[in-house]
């Protein structure tokens, strides 16, 4: 996947292939990698780059099998042990996603056969319009979207066969208002929704016609969530791929062993600068109940939390570093040394932690209501936070943020901000939790660059995710999905609304623009809620998420700004606004810089519960 990652970072072009052979003189005989990455003709550069490295999260999960693809509303990523770049069809991969269906009844009421027609009409044209147009091509036809690509290795005899396969498939996804071919070498899509870039419009490579009323055969079509994206897998055994993983674990695991015996996971000076009491293991086993199941409170990527009661009967969260975590290793350290002398009432305090052998632990203060995402998307529990507390979280959210980016010694950015890791204590004030992503920066340092990009997808903000630039402006961004998600009760991601195909984000701009922002109103409020402060926290939220860095706002003007000091600037277009499944949804985003040697990933799932 290096190559790829190279010749798309380097070339400008939204395509690009790799082979790589196999070097090691023990496997006979040579053998060979093949890959692909494509985007869709109506992504900026800036665009496929983001969605390259979503696709870059997902593709490691056929290994070590011998084949993989993974399909995203906006990209295609293929590796194989033969060369397939010529490849149009695969009966044995190729297949169809059907957006949702009606029974043959109710699409016969609600216009079914007209729209059937102008489906099929759509593609048959599209096809068509695709090989006349380099393999590429849009449409509109009769209320219908269309978008038809080859991948660029094809010839156009290649494409034609594709394409072929493609219309049919297509066809069969009917009566559903949306329907995906994805086949070895090519993609086709209809919808009654425009997914493709509106600026094709100008340019005159979409054809219009005569427009299909949908509206009555729209009412025909129940509220479903969309099906994720479908990963291909196929099933072989790669040797090389085996071998190779193998030999990774195992340059893993001598690092690990040997990490673990050096003199001291901290050293003896940063023990005393931390002034962090050092609890025994015997106390914390003691506290715990030997880690019983039943005080565990949850569990991360670092590993398990625990309720613990000491001695004097004070209770306490138990953070337990996993045997088995070789980036919660890292994430421990980092915890220790950026939180160990933060003071504010909007951060999780941290009481100690404990070191011995290979047991790991960081004591905090105990948050009896837990996260907010527990309160915030649980349909038993949303009606539990009323207006009052909502603002009060945002407000006390915003306060901690300002501490750590102006106010604390050193300037740190957080760069996993969300719902999960603002606990909440006994009287429902907010703290901010969970500091093993976080950096911290010296003197007059304001961002920096990173090959490394972690967080959870939903929540990163562009420049993060496409350049791994990151600076206080992506804690802003992160901030600013929360306060819509205070406001909405929804999450940002796995977002869906009937009317259209936008994220949360992309919702709550819509309604902006349309003058209903009170229509972003979690309806578990029942309407008490003070208009003046959700309209500030609305275009706060809105201002906070804005594509371009420079129009964020400080957190600074935001705490002015939620206090009704100062005028509110109108806020420009937000990042990442549009449908979820254009990028893929659930994942973290990986974008790996250039010059690209060994490149880290970290992956954060952020599920609906």
């Amino acid at each position: 996947m290096e190559g790829l990652s190279y010749q798309l970072n380097t070339s400008g072009n939204n395509f690009a292939t790799a082979r790589s052979a196999n070097t090691n003189p023990d496997v006979v005989p040579l053998s060979f990698v093949y890959a692909l990455i494509e985007c869709h003709r109506d992504l900026s550069h800036f665009d496929c780059l983001v969605c390259y490295a979503i696709s870059r999260t997902g593709i490691p999960n056929c290994l070590p099998r011998t084949s993989g693809r993974y399909f995203l509303d906006g990209c295609f990523i293929r590796y194989d042990n033969y060369s397939f770049f010529h490849e149009a069809i695969d009966p044995a991969t190729d297949t169809r996603n059907c957006h949702t269906s009606l029974s043959g009844s109710d699409w016969r009421i609600y216009g079914g056969l007209d729209f059937s027609s102008a489906v099929g009409d759509l593609v048959e044209n599209l096809a068509q319009l695709a090989l006349t147009n380099n393999g590429f091509g849009v449409m509109e036809h009769k209320g219908v979207f269309g978008l038809a690509q080859c991948w660029d290795t094809l010839s156009n005899e290649e494409c034609r066969v594709c394409l072929n396969k493609a219309k049919t498939e297509a066809k069969g996804c009917l009566p559903s208002p949306e329907g995906r071919s994805m086949n070895a070498g090519c993609f086709l899509r209809y919808s009654t929704q425009i997914f493709f870039n509106n600026d094709l419009l100008a340019d005159g490579v979409l054809t219009t016609t005569n427009t299909f009323n949908t509206s009555n055969w729209l009412k025909g079509v129940k509220k479903k969530k969309k099906k994720k994206t479908l990963l291909l897998i196929l099933s072989t055994v790669f040797p090389v791929v085996l071998l190779s993983f193998a030999l990774i674990l195992y340059a893993w695991r001598t690092k690990k062993k040997s990490y673990l015996k050096g003199d001291g996971f901290v050293t003896e000076d940063q023990k005393q600068d931390l002034e962090l009491p050092l609890f025994s293991l015997s106390k914390m086993v003691k506290a715990t109940s030997n880690f019983s199941i039943n005080n565990k409170l949850g569990e991360g990527g670092f590993g398990a939390v625990y309720k613990g009661v000491l001695e004097d009967g004070g209770e306490i969260a138990v953070k337990r570093l996993s045997k088995t975590s070789s980036q919660g290793l890292v994430e421990f350290q980092n915890e220790v040394l950026c939180i160990a002398k933060l003071q504010h009432r909007n951060l999780v305090k941290l009481l100690g932690y404990c070191i011995q052998g290979e047991e790991k632990m960081l004591i905090y203060e105990y948050m009896p209501n837990k996260s907010l995402d527990s309160f915030l998307f649980d349909e038993n529990n949303s009606w539990l936070l009323d207006w009052p507390q909502r603002y009060h979280i945002i407000n006390g959210i915003a306060r901690g943020l300002l501490y750590l980016h102006q106010d604390s010694r050193l300037r740190i950015i957080h760069r996993d901000l969300k719902a999960s890791n603002i606990l909440l204590d006994s009287d429902m004030n907010p703290k901010i939790s969970d500091f093993g992503l976080a950096r911290m920066f010296k003197g007059h340092e304001t961002e920096a660059n990173t090959k490394k990009v972690v967080g959870t997808l939903g929540y990163i903000s562009p420049e993060y995710a496409a350049n791994g630039v990151f600076s206080v402006k992506s804690d802003v961004f992160s901030f600013g999905v929360l306060v819509l998600e205070i406001v909405s009760g929804k999450r940002n991601t796995g977002f869906s609304h009937q009317d259209h195909h936008n994220n949360l984000l992309g919702h709550a701009w819509r309604l902006y623009r349309e003058a209903n922002p009170l229509k972003l109103v979690d309806a578990a409020l029942g309407g008490s809620w003070d208009v003046s402060e959700v309209l500030q926290s609305i275009h706060v939220g809105l201002s906070c998420v804005q594509q371009h860095v420079e129009d964020r706002p400080s957190m600074s003007s935001v705490i002015h700004m939620l206090g009704g000091e100062g005028a509110l600037p109108p806020p420009k277009q937000p990042g990442f606004f549009t449908e979820a499944t254009k990028y893929g949804v659930e994942s973290t985003l990986i974008m790996p810089q250039v010059p690209v040697s060994s490149n880290e990933v970290t992956i954060t799932l952020l599920g609906a519960r």
